[in-house]
C-alpha cells in the first residue's frame, strides 16, 4: 500500500485478516485453516470445510511467486484424492476474472455448476462420487 507507514499498513492488514477469519468461522463451523508450506516456508493458505456431502474449498491462495509452479496442482490433487476416497465432490467458487485459477481448475476436471456476475461455482466429481457422469 503506497504511502502508508508500515505500522498502519500492518494494522490494516491484520484487521482485514481477523475480519475474514471471523466470517469464515461463523459461516463454516468446524472448518480448517492451514498454511501451505514449501521447504518449510509458508507460500499460501488453504481453508477447507469438510462434510459427509462434500469438501468445500472455502479459500485457497498462493503467494504470487508460487503461482504456476505446480504447488496449486499438487495441493488440489491431494484434495481430489481425499474426496475420491470419501466418494464426495469437491466444490469451490472462483472470481470470473481470475483466468489463471480458472484454467487450473478446468485442467484438473472442475466444471462450472452455477455462479453470479462475479464468481463461478465449480465442482469436481470423481467417478466414485454419487451423481458423477460416467
Amino acid at each position: 500500500m503506497i504511502g502508508w507507514p508500515d505500522a498502519e499498513r500492518d494494522a490494516f492488514l491484520d484487521g482485514q485478516f481477523r475480519a475474514q477469519l471471523a466470517s469464515y468461522r461463523a459461516r463454516f463451523p468446524g472448518s480448517e485453516h492451514s498454511l501451505v508450506c514449501l521447504g518449510g516456508r509458508p507460500v499460501g493458505r488453504l481453508w477447507l470445510a469438510r462434510s459427509a456431502a462434500e469438501i468445500l474449498i472455502v479459500d485457497v491462495a498462493l503467494m504470487p511467486e508460487h503461482r504456476g509452479s505446480g504447488v496449486g496442482t499438487t495441493l488440489l490433487r491431494g484434495i481430489q484424492d481425499e474426496a475420491q476416497a470419501a466418494a464426495v465432490p469437491v466444490r469451490l467458487s472462483v472470481e470470473r476474472d481470475n483466468a489463471l485459477a480458472m484454467a487450473l481448475y478446468r485442467r484438473l476436471g472442475f466444471r462450472p455448476v452455477g455462479g453470479d456476475e462475479l464468481r463461478v461455482r465449480m465442482e469436481f466429481r470423481s467417478p466414485a462420487s454419487p451423481g458423477a457422469s460416467r
